[in-house]
């Protein structure tokens, strides 16, 4: 079968997101690589979006959903899909002001990782994470233990 859903096909649809119940029609199964890849990682639903801005494609993400957990809602859909326009213009941002930056610290470590619970409190950050944080929101994010973001459904 086939390979659902492609990222070139998320980043192409009106939608921008999409998730693989959605598409099989809670068949996922007929996902070579929910068959091959998701189901034997522990893994039920996936869902797929595309930053975009304009008609340009700056990210994409991949969500997992444990399989003991239901799908993806619609709501958690809409709430991807409502974000997805200001992290391509934040990542628009980053890139175009990397090329900007060549003398600058930021431009030679490349990106930084950061790592949040289900609740959206910050677990652990490298370095590069951590000079990207000052660079966007200024030196207020140092405790592991602050909460960075929760959203209710």
């Amino acid at each position: 079968m086939e390979d659902l859903p492609l990222f070139r096909d998320v980043a192409r649809s009106e939608a921008g997101a999409a998730t693989l119940y959605a598409v099989t029609d809670d068949q996922p199964a007929r996902s070579t690589r929910w068959r091959e890849f998701i189901a034997p990682q522990g893994y039920g639903d996936e869902l797929r979006a595309a930053f975009r801005l304009g008609g340009t494609t700056w990210g994409v993400v991949d969500l997992m959903r444990d399989r003991s957990r239901a799908p993806f809602t619609p709501a958690e859909v809409k709430l991807v899909r409502a974000i997805a326009p200001a992290v391509g213009a934040a990542l628009r941002a980053l890139a175009t002001r990397e090329a900007a930056m060549s003398s600058s610290r930021l431009a030679d470590g490349g990106p930084g990782t950061a790592l949040y619970d289900d609740a959206g409190m910050l677990l652990s950050l490298d370095g590069q994470a951590e000079l990207l944080f000052a660079e966007h929101y200024g030196p207020v994010i140092h405790a592991p233990d602050a909460p960075v973001a929760h959203v209710e459904y």
